[in-house]
Order: C-alpha cells, then sequence, then structure tokens
C-alpha cells in the first residue's frame, strides 16, 4: 500500500487529513508534524523554516526507510500555498519556499501536492483535485504516475528559478522544456524507455495503465485551458504539454483493459487516443510481428522502429537517433560550467564550487541511490537508483569534482544493474557510447584541477570508473563487458605510464602498448598480425638465401655454403612457418645453404620471441574466453 506523507505544524489539519486519506483512499497516511517556531511560551502559526537545512535532515529519515517501489507510488501533502516560480532552494532568505525546493529536488519519485489552486503546471499537484481523484475506490479511475522523470515539470521549474536568480554561484543544468511519453503495458520497458528519454533531455511520462492513457488526453486539454486562463509568468514554458517524443508498443496488453478493443490494432489505436498521433517524433518498440494490413499503417504512423530485445540503453539511444542532440547539449552545459579563465577575487562572480544547499540534496541522493543498488532485485529499482544519481550529478555540475564523479560512477553503475536485470536486453551491450560518455564527462570534471594535471587527473578518473564498471559486469557474469573494461582500463594504464615516461621514448611506449591492446582486444587481429609475421620472416628467409646477398656481404666464402640447392618462396614461407610454431631451428628438410648462415640464426632468435609473445597472449585470450563461457 502506498504512502502519503503528510507535513504540516497543524495538528488538526495533520489529524483530519490523516482520517479522510485512511477511510476513504488506497494511502496509508504518515503524518510528519514540523515543529512550530518558539516565541516565548506561545508557539506561532508558522513553522520553523529559518533554518531549512537542519529541518531537511530532521525529517528526511521518514522517506529513508520505505521501500523504493511503495515510494515511487507515494505521495506528499504540503500544508502550504507556494506558487512554483518562488520555490528557490538557495534563497537568502529562508523560508518554507526553500525547504519544500530542497524537498523536491531530494525525493523526485514522490508526487508533491499543494494546497494552490493556480500555478501549478498540473491538477494533479493540486490539493483539491488530487484528492477528489484518489478517493475514488474504482482502481480503474485512478492511475499512479510515475514521478522519477519529472512529467509535471515541478523539478524544471526549480531549476530555472535557480539558472535565472543563481547564474553566478550555480551550476548550469541541462533544460528539459520538452515532452516525452513511453507507453507500455510491462512496467520494466515503461521505466527503461522513460529513462532513455529523461537521460537525452526529456520530461517524460510514463503510460502502464489504461486508465492513465484515458485520462492523459483529457488532462492534456485541462492544462492547456488552465494555462490560457492563468497569469502566464516567464518562466512557464509555451511548449510545456506538446509531445515532442513518443515510445509506444505495438501490443498494449494493460491490467486494467478489461476487454477493450482497438489497442493492438495501431490505426485504431491512433484514432481513439489523438494525443498520441500529435507526438512530433514516434519511435515504435516491437518484436517484430504484424500482419501484412498493419505494416502499412506501421509505416505510415511511425519514423523508428526498433525491435525488442535491444542491446542496452545506449543502444536504444542511437536508435532512436537521440544521441546527437543528447551530445550536443551535454557539451553545451560541460561548456558552461568550466572554470573561468579570468581570476577573480569576488567569490559571488566564480563559481567556485556547488553551492552548500545543492551539496547536502546531491547527498542525500547519492545515500539512497547507494542503498537501493544493495537492494535491487528489479529493473525498474535500478532505474530508480540510477534516476537519483543522475539527479544529484546534474545539480554538483563539475563544480565538486569527488561528488560529482562518486555520482557519475553510482549512475552508470545503476545503469549496468537495470541492463543487466532487465531480460529486455540482449547478453552482449554495446559499451562504446558509454565508454565516450565517462571519458567526456571526467574531463569536464578534471577542469576544475590544475591545468598541468588535469589531463592526468582525468585519466585517473576515467581508469576507476571503467574499473569499477568491470567489476560490477563481473558481479552480473557479463563476461564481454567486464573484458571490454578491462581492455579499456588498459590502454588508459598504458596512456598513464607512457605520460610519466620521458619525451623520447614516450612515442614508442604508446606504439607499443596500442600494439599490445589491439592484440589483445581483437582476435582477428592478432591472427592478422601473426600471419604478417610469419610472411615477412618467409620473405627475409628467402631473401639471405640469395647468392647475390651472400657475396654482397662477403659470407658466402667464409660460411662455404652449397648453392647448388636451390630455396623458393614456398621453402621460405615453410621454414618460417615451422620456426613460428615450433620454435625449431634445424629440421631435417631445412636446405643446407641456410644451416649454420647466421643471418638466418639471428632471424630464428628474433622470430622465436615474437613468435613466443605472440603465441601466449592467444593462448591467453583463449583460455579466458573458454574458462567463462
Amino acid at each position: 500500500m502506498p504512502y502519503c506523507f503528510i507535513i504540516s505544524n497543524r495538528k488538526p489539519f495533520l489529524e483530519k487529513l490523516s482520517e479522510i486519506l485512511k477511510d476513504e483512499t488506497h494511502y496509508d497516511p504518515i503524518c510528519i508534524n514540523l515543529l512550530p517556531k518558539q516565541t516565548g511560551d506561545t508557539d506561532t502559526e508558522l513553522a520553523d523554516y529559518e533554518n531549512p537545512v537542519a529541518l531537511f535532515k530532521s525529517i528526511e529519515h521518514n522517506f529513508t526507510t520505505i521501500p523504493s517501489e511503495i515510494l515511487r507510488s507515494s505521495a506528499m501533502v504540503v500544508d502550504e500555498i507556494i506558487s512554483p516560480e518562488y520555490l528557490d532552494p538557495l534563497s537568502t532568505r529562508p523560508g518554507s519556499q526553500q525547504f519544500y525546493a530542497m524537498l523536491i529536488l531530494a525525493f523526485p519519485e514522490l508526487q508533491f501536492v499543494f494546497l494552490n489552486t493556480t500555478g501549478l503546471p498540473s491538477k494533479r499537484m493540486c490539493f483539491l483535485s488530487w484528492l477528489k481523484n484518489v478517493k475514488s475506490r474504482k482502481r480503474a479511475e485512478y492511475y499512479e504516475e510515475c514521478q522519477l522523470f519529472d512529467p509535471q515539470g515541478i523539478r524544471e521549474t526549480i531549476k530555472l528559478v535557480i539558472r535565472e536568480k543563481h547564474e553566478k554561484i550555480a551550476p548550469v543544468f541541462p533544460q528539459r522544456e520538452q515532452l516525452a511519453l513511453s507507453v507500455e503495458d510491462e512496467s520494466s520497458y515503461a521505466h527503461f524507455h522513460g529513462y532513455a528519454a529523461y537521460k537525452s533531455f526529456y520530461k517524460c511520462k510514463v503510460v502502464n495503465s489504461l486508465a492513465h492513457l484515458d485520462n492523459l488526453q483529457k488532462e492534456i486539454e485541462y492544462n492547456k485551458n488552465w494555462q490560457a486562463q492563468t497569469l502566464k509568468a516567464d518562466w512557464f514554458s509555451e511548449n510545456t504539454f506538446e509531445l515532442e517524443l513518443l515510445f509506444d508498443d505495438l501490443f498494449l496488453n494493460f491490467y486494467d483493459r478489461a476487454g477493450a478493443e482497438g489497442l493492438s490494432k495501431i490505426k485504431e489505436r491512433y484514432e481513439k487516443y489523438e494525443v498520441l498521433g500529435s507526438a512530433k517524433k514516434k519511435v515504435l518498440i516491437t518484436v517484430g510481428e504484424s500482419s501484412e494490413n498493419e505494416e502499412e499503417d506501421i509505416r505510415d504512423l511511425f519514423e523508428l522502429i526498433i525491435e525488442k530485445p535491444g542491446k542496452g540503453l545506449y543502444h536504444l539511444q542511437s536508435e532512436a537517433e537521440l544521441r546527437e542532440a543528447y551530445r550536443g547539449e551535454r557539451d553545451k552545459v560541460f561548456e558552461k560550467n568550466a572554470p573561468k579563465t579570468k581570476a577573480t577575487s569576488d567569490r559571488e562572480t566564480s563559481n567556485h564550487s556547488t553551492p552548500g544547499s545543492l551539496l547536502i540534496i546531491a547527498e542525500s541522493l547519492l545515500s539512497r541511490a547507494e542503498a537501493l543498488l544493495d537492494q535491487t532485485k528489479s529493473a525498474p529499482t535500478a532505474i530508480h537508483a540510477a534516476t537519483l544519481a543522475l539527479e544529484a550529478k546534474e545539480l554538483l555540475g563539475t563544480l565538486t569534482p569527488t561528488a560529482s564523479l562518486q555520482a557519475l560512477a553510482i549512475q552508470h553503475k545503476a545503469e549496468i544493474t537495470a541492463e543487466s536485470l532487465f531480460y529486455g536486453v540482449e547478453y552482449e551491450m554495446d559499451l562504446g557510447a558509454r565508454f565516450e560518455d565517462i571519458k567526456a564527462e571526467t574531463e569536464a570534471i578534471s577542469k576544475r584541477f590544475k591545468k598541468e594535471n588535469q589531463k592526468k587527473q582525468a585519466l585517473n578518473a576515467y581508469l576507476n570508473l571503467i574499473e569499477h564498471l568491470a567489476k560490477e559486469f563481473n558481479a552480473w557474469n557479463q563476461f564481454d563487458e567486464e573484458l571490454a573494461c578491462l581492455n579499456e582500463a588498459r590502454k588508459v594504464r598504458h596512456e598513464l605510464k607512457a605520460m610519466r615516461s620521458g619525451s623520447f621514448n614516450r612515442p614508442l611506449r604508446k606504439c607499443f602498448y596500442s600494439y599490445v591492446d589491439n592484440c589483445i582486444f581483437s582476435l582477428r587481429f592478432h591472427l592478422g598480425v601473426i600471419a604478417a609475421w610469419v610472411l615477412g620472416f618467409a620473405l627475409l628467409f628467402l631473401l639471405i638465401a640469395q647468392p647475390c646477398l651472400g657475396h654482397t656481404l662477403g659470407i658466402l666464402e667464409c660460411l662455404c655454403i652449397d648453392m647448388s640447392q636451390s630455396l623458393d618462396f614456398w621453402d621460405a614461407l615453410l621454414v618460417s612457418l615451422t620456426s613460428f610454431f615450433t620454435i625449431n631451428s634445424s629440421p631435417d628438410w631445412i636446405p643446407n645453404r641456410l644451416n649454420g648462415h647466421f643471418l638466418y640464426v639471428l632471424l630464428f632468435v628474433l622470430q622465436s620471441v615474437i613468435a613466443f609473445f605472440h603465441l601466449s597472449l592467444l593462448i591467453s585470450y583463449v583460455f579466458m574466453k573458454l574458462s567463462r563461457r
């Protein structure tokens, strides 16, 4: 049973609302009494908001002990009349606005409900509308909406306030002005696609019930009318309720469908639910089965079609053509968060580190994300942890390097956990884009260090993260992904060693390490270079057996070589193969003219060393593959 947290300093309000929720809804109420400010012997009507950080810490424990699946469907009723445009966690005047802004950013999974009647992004955030909805005992008429991906835009509103009021001290946040929709009857797919959209800088609504789909169209129209009737503030986006991106499943069988028709027939579904057809970009997720009549409708309705199962989060991002836009916004944020080149003595004009309130929120998010990962048993819970870490990382920006790297590590660890637990992801996952992301973010964070140490610190951070990912893949028995991480980590170690060496031999070291890494990473490359070495030595053996070379070097006379025997290319190739794979210098069939030749002995020794090195790497690679399979 989900909980409803009621926050107030008015005991009558707490008691009355608790009774209503307990008797008439499916919520289990939890009352949180904010101690009022003491004025002599008399209590005032206002809670003690003079120290919002301390107040936040004093009630934080009420939410951290509740299982994640229950918390994701819980709500919080705020006994205050607050307009979102005044919610500011960095306010210089401590008060209720600062406290509730911190609470909203620290608990993105909760549905927040205010006493307001105007100024809210959605009617579901207004207390009267929300209470009327949840008092319905018919489950088909009520739906739980996932708040993780900020579907109402309340967190985006708070971040916009921070950007406008505290530009000089706060980090720059990525903007999520566009709305996405993830429609799926399976919870794991719905959350997975929703997180992919949210990570790609969309707000996202997750729809996994027929009631939600039925009400969504009405709600969006209601919100449009509401927005038109209320005073429009500068912070309110014109495109808040325009659907930009849609992830839709071909076959929907919602738990509350009750024999409803027109869901699996895609054309009829889009005629019935115009909100789906209004999306500017539609992505169909399907197992690939469809009738011939529907294939034409699918091609007409959808720009992109992605088949299940996929190859992970980054593959989904690429297939949905979100990758380029994501990189552009990410790099723009990194550029804006980069330290200023001109030094200044005014701390207010230099973003030295993350403001204290945001750091407190980020630490709370990371602590809960780590706790969730320790008990994760499902993909939605892992996505929950990844979202908390992503929120923390964005709140920190690159201003606090250590905490930012911790957030980055937890985020990728949670994403890998979600991919490994999710049966909608293939065994082999695409890691190239993940490595690219981690490298770009560690380089951006490392710009906070001294200029001469930035590259070294970036490599160290990148190496640390990649090795942690290797351990995570090992824990989930993802051998190929673990091996890819170890190979990537080996390249970084070699680059660090090359940086420590002198400038004279640094290029040689880098070339050697790159060659070794390619041999270990790619079996095709390894077999190719072995063939190249064998062929190369065959040509050398053929060359030293030519009379003209012997006369030129003046060695034919001193070695008494019998020139009566001929040596063609195939003989030389056979000599090279035998020497390379058996390390035998004197097989009986080698022509006499090569036996005892000092150049042959020199080439044989060199080839033996090279053969031993490559064959050892090859045997190790094959053994690792077979032992883990």
